[in-house]
């Protein structure tokens, strides 16, 4: 008998023959590369705010490559939102000395220079910036915004127009524009860049606080008010959001809702004193609506209650012209006519052409028989206002108190 063999199922067992090559260390990155590498680390923590990180990645970007300028201008950049600008100012000088055409170490050089009061040469490192990279919107609307502030509308607006064709989707291009058209006049522009700025950012705090703003110049008061109030939604600290709303409650007549504004902006910034200054205002205000509604104690609580709002905005600006000499008319309606003279002097002392002050002091004097101050500052008041052709009728009663004092020849102008 036979045996068959039986078949086993075969493993096949393949070998690779491999090639020997030895095992290298992994090189290092090179210089460039390694530089880059840290510049970009410290771009990402100087977004989420870790200043001292940014700046430890900055300085080793810089130390793996000296001629990196992109490093020193970031790390200039750091240290100007850390507000330290000595040193942000060399690191732009020194991205400079790397590279002179490097346009963003130019238009934050100038961002220095303006801060630092120094106009004239933020405005060359602006136009530098701008001479290296003619697509550099953000230099043009910078400069756009320095001539608006140096009172320069006409160019402002030719810089801001240059950024907006650059990149038509700078919404600050175009809000900052639409403020200017709203400065000179021009309500319409205004309005139409405004709208476009908010149609790009429709969150943009200040683009709703300039519409609001240009509303109320405009008369749409209904319309005014809603964007006012988004602005403080978006920003509740926005002060000038709250000014303007203030504005728009006291034209309205809701003066209780202008005082509860004006407060809320005090609350935010207790120092400024053109909020003092308002609330002061609108208290005179309701003092005048409550002695129409034959409401003499209302209207004195709250004439008193305005005298020390205004005493508060002269704390804070002892040359507040304006807030002295409307003390003054408080103290005189409230019958103290001693502290309504001491009030329209000290603004006189602050302003001696202030025609207003003149002729309060002087018709006051005349009803408290003070005959020489009152020939003095009546006197002074006419020569003041002779060639305004906008007080023809008060400037026809003061001759006529003039002539019954004898007249100004002889008078020592003060």
């Amino acid at each position: 008998m036979q045996h068959r063999a039986s078949i086993l199922p075969l493993t096949v067992i393949l070998l690779f023959v491999l090639p020997r090559v030895g095992f290298s260390k992994p090189q290092p990155a090179s210089p460039n590369l390694l530089s880059l590498r840290h510049n970009r680390d410290g771009v990402v923590a100087m977004a989420k705010g870790d200043y001292e990180k940014a700046l430890e990645e900055f300085q080793m970007a810089i130390e793996a490559n000296p001629i990196n300028a992109e490093a020193y201008n970031n790390r200039g950049l750091t240290y100007l939102r850390m507000g330290r600008n000595d040193r942000a100012r060399f690191s732009f000088e020194a991205a400079l000395k790397v590279d002179k055409k490097y346009a963003p170490a130019h238009n934050h050089l100038a961002l220095i220079y303006q801060d630092a009061g120094e106009p004239l040469k933020a405005i060359q490192y602006f136009k530098k910036a701008i001479k290296y990279d003619k697509q550099f919107a953000d230099a043009h609307y910078n400069l756009g915004r320095l001539y608006f502030t140096e009172q320069e509308p006409d160019k402002a607006i030719t810089e801001l127009v240059k950024a907006t064709e650059i990149d038509d989707k700078h919404y600050k291009a175009h809000g900052l524009l639409g403020y200017v058209y709203t400065s000179v006049g021009e309500y319409e522009k205004a309005n139409a860049r405004l709208n476009l700025a908010l149609e790009i950012e429709p969150d943009s705090a200040d683009t709703h606080n300039n519409l609001g703003f240009l509303l109320y110049k405009m008369g749409r008061l209904d319309q005014a008010g809603p964007h006012l109030a988004q602005a403080i939604r978006l920003n509740p600290k926005l002060v000038e959001a709250y000014m303007n709303l203030g504005r728009v409650f006291s034209d309205q007549g809701s003066l209780k809702d202008a005082l509860t504004t004006y407060r809320e902006i005090i609350r935010v910034n207790p120092y400024y004193e053109l909020a003092h200054f308002s609330l002061a205002l609108t208290y005179q205000q309701l003092a005048d609506r409550d002695r129409a509604n034959g409401k003499p104690d209302r209207a004195k609580k709250n004439l008193t209650q305005a005298i020390a709002a205004y005493q508060k905005a002269i704390e804070i600006d002892p040359n507040y012209r304006d807030a002295f000499y409307n003390s003054g008319i408080c103290y005189e309606e409230l019958g103290i006519n001693k502290s309504a003279l001491d009030m329209y002097r000290r603004a006189l002392e602050i302003d001696s052409q202030f025609v207003l002050a003149h002729y309060r002091v002087g018709t006051l004097s005349l009803n408290l028989g003070l005959t020489d101050a009152a020939r003095l500052h009546l006197c002074a008041y006419n020569k003041l206002t002779r060639s305004r052709g906008d007080l023809v009728r008060e400037r026809g009663i003061v001759d006529g108190f003039i002539n019954d004092l004898g007249g100004c020849r002889g008078v020592s102008y003060p």
